[in-house]
Order: C-alpha cells, then structure tokens, then sequence
C-alpha cells in the first residue's frame, strides 16, 4: 500500500490513554476498487445485513444499492 495514505500513529489521539480501542486498526489497506465496486460486492455478501441507520430506521446493503442507483440515475440525466 502506498505511504502516503497511511496515519501518523504516533498522533496522541491514537494512544490508549487518549482513549483509542486497540482493536480497532489505526491503518487499513483498502484494494483497488471504486467505491460501486465494493458497494456491489458488499450488497452480494450482505444482501439482508443491516448497512446503515438512518432517520430512526436500518437500511440494508439491498435497499441502499437501489437508492445509490436511483441517485446516480437521476445524476446522470442532469
């Protein structure tokens, strides 16, 4: 992975005593895929998973493709 995108984690905000769970990875390697490309794949896993909650409601990975589609549909006719 390239450098340049990787966190200082040396950064006070990253220590234990500042609060930062060690589970959770201060660097992650990302592949190579647009953000459609891993949205599809995550919707072809996770169809009936809950993704996101939003206005007091789950929206699962099946529900947000459609609404990303329809966004990019009306986008494109702009």
């Amino acid at each position: 992975m390239n450098r340049k995108f990787k966190v200082d984690e040396a950064k006070i905000w990253f220590k234990k005593e500042s609060g930062w769970p060690e589970e959770v990875p201060k660097n992650i390697d990302f592949p190579k895929m647009s953000l459609g490309d891993i949205l599809r794949e995550s919707v072809k896993k996770y169809p009936d998973d809950n993704v996101i909650w939003f206005l007091g409601t789950f929206m699962k990975y099946r529900e947000l493709d459609h609404h990303v589609d329809a966004f990019a549909t009306d986008l494109a006719r702009i």
